[in-house]
């Protein structure tokens, strides 16, 4: 078991210098953006600790995936692979015991400690038997593979929107809307190999508007049951629900451009630095999109021309 482990964290090292990013720097990049996002949690939105938990809770869903529970199985005894997934959904939501702990919500560590051991029992359906239904087929792939692996979080920002309104707390359902953003976000940090781009009979212009309008529209379409809702249940506070649309789509634009502005290579920790600065600095997007713009169409003018 312990090797199992070891292995593990070797692996995870692995895909970060794979990047060309040493290892702690991302360890510390992600606490010190964990912790800003806990503490806003716990600053804008009623009842912090039960969203805690659902998000905690959440992050664990990807450990219950048929297969990789079926290659445990056969790798250990019952009882070791039991221990193995009890330690493993306690080691993801340690970060949330911890800040539960800074905030000395007592409470709500040990339900969340009881229901991350419960949920090691839990195991998805296997995927090879049932293809999750997507509405993001025509134009593949990053919405239509990032919708597959991530479905359930989309349930979690709906789950947020209907707590929201019933308790008349509007910063609670506008959290719905930065789910949704910060998942559709995830969709666009792999990048595909250089012959999907190839492909495409498009001048270099042509294909970003393709890719940025392909994601906005998908987007929209994931959004605009919550945006009608919110404006339906808090209209007084339409600005804050605008204000928020629009620094979303405003992020997605500049992701997508960041993408491209070093295709067919990945994203380094210099771009990655500078999209994390724009959730601190949101009016660094506006230098940061037409600069992304421009290095994109030089990338592309290469392989598109």
């Amino acid at each position: 078991m312990q090797y199992y482990f070891s292995l593990q964290f070797k692996i995870l090292n692995r895909h970060i210098k794979d990047l060309a990013i040493h290892p702690a720097i991302v360890y510390l990049l992600a606490g010190g953006v964990f912790a800003v996002i806990s503490n806003t949690i716990f600053m804008q939105v009623y009842y912090a600790p039960l969203v805690y938990i659902a998000l905690a809770l959440g992050s664990t869903m990807g450990l219950q995936e048929a297969n990789r529970n079926a290659f445990l199985k056969w790798n250990y005894t019952t009882k070791t692979y039991q221990k193995i997934r009890i330690i493993e959904n306690l080691i993801v939501v340690t970060p949330f015991l911890l800040f539960l702990l800074y905030k000395t919500e007592l409470l709500f560590v040990g339900v969340l400690i009881i229901l991350a051991i419960l949920f090691s029992f839990v195991q998805l359906k296997n995927r090879g038997d049932f293809t999750i239904p997507t509405p993001f087929y025509k134009y593949p792939f990053e919405f239509m593979v990032g919708f597959r692996n991530t479905f359930y979080l989309f349930f979690v920002a709906y789950g947020l929107l209907v707590a929201g309104i019933l308790s008349k707390n509007v910063n609670l359902a506008v959290f719905a809307i930065i789910i949704v953003f910060l998942v559709s976000l995830t969709f666009y940090m792999n990048t595909e190999d250089k012959f999907y781009v190839w492909i495409y009979s498009l001048s270099s212009k042509k294909f970003l508007f393709k890719k940025i309008g392909v994601a906005l529209f998908y987007t929209t379409c994931i959004l605009l049951p919550i945006f009608i809702s919110l404006i339906i249940f808090f209209p007084k506070e339409w600005w804050m629900i605008g204000i928020f649309m629009v620094w979303g789509y405003l992020l997605l634009l500049a992701v997508i451009l960041m993408k491209y502005s070093v295709f067919p290579e990945k994203v380094m920790l210099k771009e990655s630095f500078l999209f994390a600065l724009n959730f601190q600095v949101p009016p660094l997007l506006l230098i940061l999109i037409p600069y992304w713009y421009i290095q994109s169409l030089k990338k592309l003018d290469k392989i598109l021309k």
